[in-house]
This record gives C-alpha cells, structure tokens and sequence, in this order.
C-alpha cells in the first residue's frame, strides 16, 4: 500500500473535471475545403468555446492531458512504496501474565499470536525476538531470521506469571534491538496514560476484553495446635452478583467433599476460615471453571510442624527462667538437654559440640563493674535475628568487659557491640552460626519489653528455617520454595502437575525453587521426597474488568522512512515529462497539417 507524504495534493484533482467541462463546451466545425475566402462577407475567427453541451469526444490530446493533471497531483503528493523485505529488526515484548489465558479460544494470547502471524507476512523483519514480561523480563530465545522460525520460537510462550512488568522488558528489547529496532508490546491492557506510545518506534497492541471473573485470591494452611487452619478468600471482580459453589475436596479416604454455597456481590471478597484434624492430608478448593480457570482451583498441603531441639544451660537463674519463659511462647521450641540443634548458654569458653548446633553465648559476669545503655542503640536492620526489634525506652544493662565480643555486630550502643554474630563453616560444609549477647538481667529492662520475646521467636524461627526439608510447602505462583539439604549433591529432579521433569544442578545445601506453573510439584532426592503446592493467587491478574482491546502508537518515523520505504516521485516526473513531449509533438503535427 504506497504512502503519501502530502495527501492535500490530491486536491489538484479538480482540474480533471475542468478539463472535461473544456471539452464538452468546445464547439466543432466540418472541414469544408473551398476555393476561395475573397467572396465571403465576413470572415472571422470561429472560437473554439460553446455555449451548448455536446457530447464529450476524447481524442489522444484530451488523453496526454488527463495523464498530465493526474502525474502532477501524484508527484505533488510525493508517493512512497514500501520494501517487503526491511533492514530494521525487531524485538517483541509478550505480556507472560497468566491473564493473557482469559477466555479460552478468545485468550488474548491466541488473538496475539494472530496478529503478529499477520504482521510478519506482510512486513518480514531483518530479524525477530521475543522478550517475557513477567516478574522479571527474560528471553524467549536466539534472534530469528525468518517468519517461520519466530513462529516455532513463539510456541513455547505458555503465560503464567502472577504479573507483567512492561517497562523494564521494554527497557530490555531496547537495548537488544539497538538504535534501528521496532518494538512491539503484546498485552491485553492499555499503556499507563503517563506512557501511551506516539509516532515512533514502539507499537502497544492490547487484546483484552472486559470479563466477569470469580477467583480465589488468597489461600493458607497452618498449623495451630492439634488442629489445622485453612483461610480461603473468594473474590467477584465482575459487575454482576455470581454464585459460585466451593467444594473442599479431601484427600482422607471416605470423607465426602464439603460444599459451601456462596452468593456475591459485584467488587465483594468472601473469606472463609476452616478448622480441620492436625491429622488432615492434601486438600483442594475449586469452583465452577469460568472466563480463567487457572485462579478457579488451589492445593493446599499439611504444614508440618518444624520444632528446633534447645537447650538451655544457664548459671544466672534470672536469665534462665527468662529465656525458657520466651521459649515457651515460641511453640516451636522443644527443650532438650543432649544433642541440641540450638544452645543458649553463659558459660564461658568454646562449647563442645556438633557441627550443626548453632550457639547463643550470653555473657553475664556475676562480678565486675556494672553499666546500662539508654540508646540509641544503632541496628543491623538487615538480620533476621533483629526483624520487629527497635529497643524504643530500653535500658539494656551489662558489665563492663574488657575483652571485645567476636564476631559481625548486630547491636551498638555508641562503639561498644551489645550482640553480634558470626558465621562458621565446618570442614564437611555445614555452616552453623555463633551469637555472643553482652547481657546482664538485672540492669537491663529489655526483658519486660515487647522486644524480649521478638529476639527469642526470631532466633527459633531463624534456626527452624535452616533445618533440613522445605521451609514451606503452600506458596503462591512467583514465590520461590526453599530446600534445606543435609548433604551435597549435583542435581536434583523436580516432578511437575503433568508429570514434567525437570533435572536441577545444585550448589551447596540450600536449593531455591522458582516454579513457574501451579499445581502440586515433587522435588526428588534419592529415596526422599518433597512436595509443594503452588497456587494462582493474584488479586490484580483475576481482575479482568480493566482489560481493554487497543492499538497504540505508529511505527512511521523518519528513520522507518529512510530504511523501510522508496520514493517514486522521480519516476513520476519523468512519466509526466514523457507525456509532455507527446503531447507538444501532437500538437505541433496539428498545426503542421492545418
């Protein structure tokens, strides 16, 4: 399809009928050969113009100059035909979130796909890559030289991201296609109306429709006491009230599913808590499947209790009723006397111990010169030891101690360090951390603080993190899953929902899982097995009301000009100068004759 620089050119086209208007008024005359004018009364000029309308006669010159009028409002219009094949290439920025699955057959996924099969047909590119928008922008693959080749490339885009980031995907086909390239953003939402593309080298094309979703947003298990929790929240992002039927399915032999009737209204979020045995195996909420039925369905594994092995071995009697108070509050704590995966203790010296037993080493001398600290005490905010701590109107009490504490400081009052930590590895590799706290009770009123008992949990939950298995079995889908080894290996073998298998290289005994589907997955390790649930819940995904169908932006600039499109004004100019010369020979040949 050619392009016009100057379209109003085409206004020159009124001289086509003026030209015809000349030619039906012209008056025409028999030639009549005589011998002689000499006895003519009056021999005058006829005019060529007419007052009466006669029919229109198109002889060869009234044709040279219809061709004429129409080579010069062409040439004014400069015209421009572009090249099939072009010399910029281009990078594709796909939305990866999984509400791109919306609507099944319709999904703005397969709609894209169309679109940009169409797109390359017509214009193939130098060269094509695909950029995943998703929590991170991520490459589809190599750059591509045919059509044929992105289309097999785009076959593996199989959205299911919790979210899409955009800008920094684009920011990254930015800096991969270079100056020349085209971007092309495949989503289905309109861009931010801070950011809508213009006349450039960025096309936003949106394939969203409006639809009316019902979604499970939020999903939780754990474990209180003897009996299990489950939270499940139902969500209506529609603009009609919808009733919707949740079955809990149990994995317990002989237990019927339970059914909750459910009626709600448009924008309205249901929360359900359910109170089940501790003994309670896999479980499964799912509704009636809809518009997306991806967020329609969860999994929900038991959480089983991870309790660290302390022991408490304190001369100070203060200090040791303290600390087993604060234990006891945890519920994650069980005190042992051998064997520990955890000690406190004031005795002075290097305990002997395990390689794995990590160590709170109070130091608490009974004699010496007394001191208390009122802040401000400087925090490394980082730790997790020191997560929800802030020592607000604390007096923290020791004695004066020469000798200065090993180890990271946690905790500095001025330059003297309170706590500090430091990390130890064994020579099998095991990595086992040692904490020393200056700390004496009856100065101090840090122990009738809300930041006593924090400091406590905080050290429990930290060394329960770090026993072997998974940290958490239900995640939601973008989270990453946390393996604890108790030795190394080389690789591991994640089993997906669809029995996918997947082999993963491992460094070091702690493994993190990015799983990019959900479903219930199993990480295999010799004879031992673990599993985890990953589940679809994203408010902002399963809201499908904002999603709006869209193009945005324009590719022709004067760079896509220069290096996509030839000019054929020339060529005109020299047809019309041709047609000129005919006609000048014409009339010439006719006025010869005449």
């Amino acid at each position: 399809m050619p392009l016009f620089l100057f379209p109003l050119a085409f206004v020159g086209l009124i001289g086509v009928p003026a030209l015809i208007a000349i030619y039906l008024f012209r008056n025409r005359f028999r030639r009549q050969p005589v011998s002689s004018l000499m006895l003519w009364i009056d021999a005058r000029e006829s005019r060529e113009g007419g007052v009466r309308l006669r029919t229109l006669q198109t002889p060869l010159l009234f044709l040279l100059e219809l061709l004429v009028i129409l080579a010069l409002v062409l040439a004014a219009a400069e015209p421009f035909f572009r090249v099939r094949a072009t010399a910029r290439p281009l990078v594709v920025v796909l939305d990866d979130s999984y509400s791109m699955q919306a609507g099944g057959e319709s999904s703005p996924r397969r709609r894209a796909e169309e679109a940009l099969r169409e797109l390359l047909s017509e214009r193939p590119p130098f060269s094509v890559r695909f950029v995943l928008a998703g929590q991170r922008p991520q490459l589809l693959g190599e750059a591509v030289r045919s059509p044929r080749e992105a289309l097999a490339q785009l076959n593996r885009w199989q959205p299911f991201a919790p979210e899409a980031r955009l800008e920094p995907a684009l920011s990254l086909a930015s800096e991969l296609g270079g100056e020349l390239a085209l971007l092309l953003v495949l989503t289905d939402h309109p861009p931010p109306q801070d950011s809508v593309p213009k006349r450039g080298r960025v096309l936003w094309w949106s394939f969203g429709r409006p639809r009316d979703n019902v979604a499970i947003t939020a999903a939780a298990r754990t474990l209180s006491g003897e009996r299990d929790r489950c939270l499940l929240e139902v969500s209506n992002w529609g603009r009609l009230a919808a009733s919707r039927t949740l079955e809990l399915v149990l994995s317990t032999a002989g237990q019927a599913p339970q059914r909750f009737e459910l009626k709600l209204e448009p924008g309205e979020v249901r929360r359900l808590t359910l109170s089940l045995p501790a003994e309670t195996g896999p479980i499964q909420a799912r509704m009636q499947a809809d518009e997306l039925p991806l967020d329609d369905a969860v999994d929900l594994l038991p959480v089983s209790p991870r309790p660290v092995r302390v022991a408490v071995r304190l001369a100070n009697k203060r200090l040791n009723d303290l600390v087993r108070r604060a234990l006891e509050a945890t519920q994650s704590a069980r005190l042992v006397a051998d064997n520990p995966q955890l000690l406190i203790t004031d005795q002075t010296g290097e305990p002997e111990l395990a390689e794995t037993t990590w160590v709170l080493q109070f130091r608490t001398p009974d004699k010496g010169e007394p001191q208390a600290f009122t802040g401000p005490f400087v925090l490394e905010r980082t730790h997790p030891l020191l997560e929800g701590i802030g020592l607000q109107s604390v007096i923290w009490g020791c004695a004066k101690d020469e000798q200065q504490l090993p180890g990271n400081p946690l905790v500095l009052a001025g330059n003297t360090p309170l706590l500090t930590a430091q990390e130890r590895l064994s020579n099998s590799g095991v990595v086992r951390h040692h904490l020393w706290m200056r700390f004496w009770p009856e100065l101090s009123t840090l122990a009738s603080t809300p930041d006593w008992p924090i400091l406590i949990t905080n050290l429990v939950l930290w060394r329960s993190a770090a026993l072997p298995g998974i940290t958490r079995p239900n995640l939601r889908l973008g989270e990453t899953a946390s393996l604890q080894l108790t030795d190394f290996r080389d690789t591991l073998t994640l089993v997906g929902p669809q029995t996918e298998r997947r082999t993963l290289p491992v460094k070091g005994r702690v493994v993190g899982l990015a799983v990019d589907r959900p479903g219930v997955w199993q990480i295999n390790k010799g004879q031992q097995v673990w599993s985890i649930a990953v589940n679809a819940c994203n408010a902002e995904e399963s809201d499908l009301r904002s999603a709006e169908p869209g193009r945005w932006g324009d590719w022709l600039d004067e760079t896509t000009l220069r290096q996509e499109y030839r000019g054929v004004s020339w060529l005109v100019v020299v047809a019309l100068l041709a047609l000129g010369c005919v006609h000048l020979y014409l009339m010439k040949r006719g006025g010869t004759r005449g």
